[in-house]
């Protein structure tokens, strides 16, 4: 299955037990980790995470220390003029699907100039 659609297709509510479980379970074991925003999944079984800020690179290194897997650069995009990057670890801990992402700012890449002036 391809990573990013990890988790079965959500047609009950109750599908998002196990994520939530999950959840509480690894923030109940793990409180040393950071603080992350985090979903259930709405249309797939599975827990995401997203983690902010300058040091969301080594937040999500600590994550894949304690459930696993392996980090990948997943894409760039620039919003309000600032190019942002997103990196991504993907696995599974206590059976559930986890996506975490770290979102940090792409300093290292020029960002586009907007085009002011409104529709055309």
């Amino acid at each position: 299955m391809i990573p990013y659609l990890d988790g079965d297709l959500v047609t009950d509510p109750r599908q998002q037990l196990g994520p939530a479980m999950a959840l509480v379970q690894l923030l109940s074991e793990h409180p040393e980790l950071p603080m992350a925003s985090w979903d259930v999944g709405q249309h797939f079984a599975r827990l995401e995470g997203t983690l902010h800020g300058p040091s969301a690179l080594e937040e999500l290194s600590r994550y894949a220390d304690v459930i696993g897997g392996e980090t990948e650069t997943e894409g760039e995009f620039v919003t309000v003029g600032v190019a942002y990057r997103t990196h991504r670890l993907a696995t599974r801990w206590r059976d559930v699907p986890v996506h975490v992402r770290a979102l940090i700012k792409a300093t290292h890449h020029p960002v586009p100039a907007l085009v002011s002036g409104g529709a055309r």
